[in-house]
């Protein structure tokens, strides 16, 4: 079945990696005409994609935070997508309890009634976090429910170290924490068969600080609560969690019981590019250079003999340079043994 316009758009011009495609090209491969390009490029501009027209030279994806149900991609399960709502792990459990199938999706822009455990208020500012909850439907005894919250803030560690090159501390069991506050925050909640003693059905929620700032929480919770980037940008967006990004490792694990394998060098080399993207769309030239300097350390951690590159890549001064430096990665790493 063909694919609308606009979600082959998308994905002929993320495979560009932030290189222009004429207009003529992409009517062309997609089999329509320039104007349905057009229409289509608008109306991912209206989803929250940022892109970049220029004329004899065609388009360009920059990045953007889109939120809508596309973002989140190929996914084999019901998704659903809400700007607002009281609690994603509330509106799951009402989908559970009406028979919503292993792997549903809630994914929530802002919640205005966000739980955290023992029924503690998680704060959930509209556009500054990941708040999703997931329905899972695994016969296991009650007992092993504490089992999937453990994988799940595994999984979410390792793909924030995988993305954003940032590695979290687990607290608690069910908080993740980075520099000394909590940017992370996992609630589980069960339905069990009183006959067999199994599970019926989990609720996996997971609410993530993007960029939150201090000013977006009570004066109390700005002392301990912390985020990934404050003030942003975010080198990733917050529902474009199906392929790759946060859920594929905390698919993975429960469906597997098993984490991801460590990131190749292709693929952290991918993920600093698109950093470098989005921070340079966002704030600019210089201050986006200087944004994803801190960050190399954590994309390409236990690479041997790699600190002359990483100097290389914290003292660069453009864009263009830093591209080339993660080209000269590829081919000269790839073949190496990672830890």
């Amino acid at each position: 079945m063909a694919i609308p316009t606009k979600q082959a758009l998308l994905q002929a011009l993320s495979g560009a990696e932030g290189r222009y495609i004429s207009g003529e090209q992409l009517a062309q491969t997609l089999g329509v005409s320039r104007a349905a390009i057009h229409k289509a490029a608008a109306a991912l501009t209206t989803q929250g994609y940022t892109l970049e027209a220029a004329p004899r030279r065609g388009y360009r994806l920059l990045g953007g935070d889109p939120f809508c149900a596309d973002a989140v991609g190929e996914y084999p399960a019901p998704v659903y997508v809400h700007e607002r709502l009281d609690s994603s792990n509330q509106t799951a459990k009402r989908l559970a309890l009406a028979g919503a199938p292993h792997g549903t999706l809630v994914l929530a822009g802002q919640q205005s009634a966000g739980r955290g455990r023992m029924g503690r208020r998680f704060e959930s500012p509209a556009g500054k976090g990941i708040y999703l909850s997931l329905v899972l439907r695994v016969p296991v005894p009650a007992s092993e429910a504490l089992g999937v919250t453990v994988g799940a803030a595994v999984a979410v560690a390792r793909a924030v170290q995988k993305f954003c090159g940032i590695e979290l501390g687990i607290k608690w069991v069910n908080d993740l924490y980075y520099q000394g506050k909590k940017v992370c925050g996992i609630l589980t909640e069960a339905g069990t068969s009183v006959e067999s003693g199994l599970l019926e059905w989990l609720v996996v929620g997971i609410g993530l600080n993007l960029t939150t700032t201090p000013a977006d929480w009570p004066e109390e919770l700005a002392r301990t609560a912390g985020s990934l980037f404050p003030g942003g940008p975010a080198p990733v967006g917050r529902a474009a969690v199906g392929a790759p990004w946060l859920f594929a490792d905390v698919k993975h694990f429960l469906a597997t019981g098993k984490h991801l394998p460590a990131p190749g060098i292709a693929e952290r080399v991918a993920v600093a590019r698109e950093h470098l993207q989005r921070a340079v769309a966002w704030k600019g030239e210089r201050l986006g250079v200087l944004e994803t300097r801190k960050h190399y350390a954590g994309y390409f951690k236990g690479i041997p003999d790699f600190k002359p590159m990483r100097i290389r890549l914290c003292t660069a001064d453009t864009s263009e340079e830093v591209f080339g430096i993660l080209d000269n990665i590829l081919d000269d790493f790839s073949s190496r043994e990672l830890f």
